[in-house]
């Protein structure tokens, strides 16, 4: 796992008040077939982001890399991008494909229980989907899943 690195960065929407979002990362994710190491950042703070901050680490050799952003006066509200070989950050949602790797096509996954995002291969998510969709619906009514 690389260092972690936090940096207090000021958005365009809190310039004129205190308030920061803060930024932890970069970490690995191995979720990509455990082939390929990707970046990714995990930040939070009190205002929506337009954009995402500078971010400690990130360099134009982080594609795929993933930022998670989610806000404090929200329970559940996250902004997530990711950066693209055009090296742009683009807005994505958990279980949205994309072209990752040169070509390759990986799907988005949020682990439930560390927040860490990870691309998977299209058949590994829906397997993912498969067993948790299993654990929700109760035993008698899986036969119409």
């Amino acid at each position: 796992m690389l260092s972690e690195r936090v940096c207090r960065c000021l958005t365009e929407s809190s310039a004129a008040s205190p308030d920061s979002v803060v930024v932890h990362g970069p970490f690995e994710s191995l979720a990509v077939g455990k082939t390929r190491k990707v970046p990714y950042w995990l930040s939070r703070g009190p205002v929506h982001l337009d954009y995402p901050p500078p971010l400690p680490g990130h360099s134009v050799n982080a594609t795929g890399g993933v930022l998670v952003h989610t806000l404090e006066s929200a329970a559940v509200h996250r902004q997530i991008w990711w950066y693209s070989e055009d090296q742009r950050w683009s807005p994505i949602e958990p279980g949205e494909a994309r072209n990752v790797f040169f070509g390759d096509v990986y799907v988005l996954r949020i682990h439930e229980s560390t927040g860490a995002p990870g691309w998977l291969k299209p058949e590994t998510y829906r397997k993912i989907m498969l067993k948790k969709a299993k654990r929700v619906i109760p035993a008698a009514d899986r036969q119409y899943v």
